[in-house]
């Protein structure tokens, strides 16, 4: 029987309780506790747990403390992501002693200031031939860590690193079938999509040609001329969206998230969506947006130009459903850690035998759709971690997006 020393039987039996907590937990409460007991061991003010997604970006996960970090934050060049790709493919510890003076941490320059922080420590996080990320310990002034704690932490890594892991192959996996899936939904839907491009090239051909022959008249309608031109002009913007969705849809999502206010987000791009559509569409619609004054000071990380999209496609879909009321709500969910965004409109009711099936690929209620619209909200609020729904009530539809915050 092997004997093993005092320091040895603590570290197992740390294991062994780390084990235990994890046991049963999800992705994101394994991460927290990582760093909330990385920060015990290493007496670290600060923990930052960056993970490298399937995209291979770096994203910040968990932290301690934890209302002190901007978690699914994305990493960029400019917050360090070279130095720190380095220190993940080197797989190799490095300490920064002075960051506010050292290049490779330019990027903290003013939080080390503020913190008075005077040494840095990198640790990588992998398991076996996949690298997983990173995790940060910022230690301010007289703070040290011993070789001692170093060890602890690196094997507590490791057995969080095996859980990781399987959530990450998991999640590899399954983004590879929902791709494989989009792909082969559009091979076998390729005639649908094909007619839906054929019926607007058919018609901009014929009103061309009878521009042509009108403007060749020795006395030309120039009325006739601007009618078909405008015809022209709306059967472009038909195809346009129809292979922009088709290109979004058949393309993996990539996000570029960063934290912005809402209610001023949601304020100003309704207003513009709903003068344009206006436009567009010769509509005369009333529309009116409802703010929780509780998310007036709040920030929540999304992509601008993703969610700029889905408000787009519901703004449309509820014009050309010939509604006279549009309402844009929002909602905090404190409770559930998550925003509500209601869209309603008093439109054309939509079909209950599709109603269930709305956010399919290739289903739809119109005549000239390609069914790809609502399909890539979904996959954009997914790709958010957060939640579409359609909700049918006796005067108004409704759509309730749910993001996590």
């Amino acid at each position: 029987m092997i004997e093993l020393d005092i320091n040895e039987k603590k570290l197992a039996e740390e294991l062994m309780e780390m084990a235990r907590l994890v046991s049963g937990k999800s992705y994101k409460e394994i991460l927290h506790l990582f760093a909330l007991k990385s920060a015990f061991i290493s007496g670290a003010d600060r923990v930052c747990i960056i993970i490298q997604n399937l995209r291979k970006e770096l994203v910040i996960k968990a932290g301690f403390p934890f209302d002190a970090h901007n978690i699914d934050l994305k990493i960029t060049l400019e917050f360090g992501e070279k130095f720190m790709k380095e220190v993940i493919e080197n797989r190799k510890m490095v300490w920064i002693n002075n960051p506010a003076c050292d290049l490779r941490t330019a990027y903290l320059r003013d939080l080390a200031k503020n913190q008075n922080i005077t040494s840095i420590l990198f640790m990588p996080l992998y398991s076996g031939t996949e690298s997983l990320g990173l995790t940060a310990f910022d230690f301010v002034v007289g703070r040290k860590i011993s070789k001692e704690s170093i060890r602890r932490i690196k094997n507590l890594a490791d057995l969080v690193s095996v859980t990781m892991i399987s959530e990450y192959e998991k999640r590899k996996k399954e983004t590879g079938l929902r791709h494989a899936e989009k792909l082969s939904a559009l091979g076998e839907n390729a005639a649908r999509v094909a007619h839906s491009l054929r019926n607007p090239i058919f018609v901009i051909g014929g009103f061309a040609m009878r521009s042509e022959k009108e403007i060749n008249k020795e006395k030309p309608d120039i009325e006739k001329v601007k009618d078909y031109q405008k015809t022209i002009r709306l059967e472009v913007q038909k195809l346009e969206r129809t292979i922009k969705n088709i290109t979004v849809f058949s393309a993996p999502i990539k996000l570029n998230i960063e934290r912005y206010n809402l209610n001023e987000f949601l304020r100003m791009e309704f207003k513009k969506l709903v003068e344009v559509n206006r436009v567009n569409n010769n509509s005369c619609c009333k529309c009116r947006f409802k703010a929780d004054g509780r998310l007036e000071s709040k920030t929540i990380v999304f992509d601008r130009d993703k969610i700029f999209i889905c408000i787009q496609d519901l703004i449309r879909n509820a014009l050309e459903a010939k509604a006279s009321r549009i309402i844009v709500k929002t909602k905090l969910k404190s409770e559930k850690k998550s925003v509500n965004i209601f869209f309603q409109n008093d439109g054309t009711k939509i079909d209950p035998t599709v109603a269930g099936e709305i956010f399919m690929p290739f289903v739809t209620t119109k005549a000239d759709g390609t069914g790809l619209g609502l399909a890539n909200v979904r996959s954009i609020i997914d790709a958010h971690g957060g939640s579409i729904q359609l909700e049918n009530h006796p005067y108004l539809t409704t759509f309730k997006i749910s993001l996590p915050y």
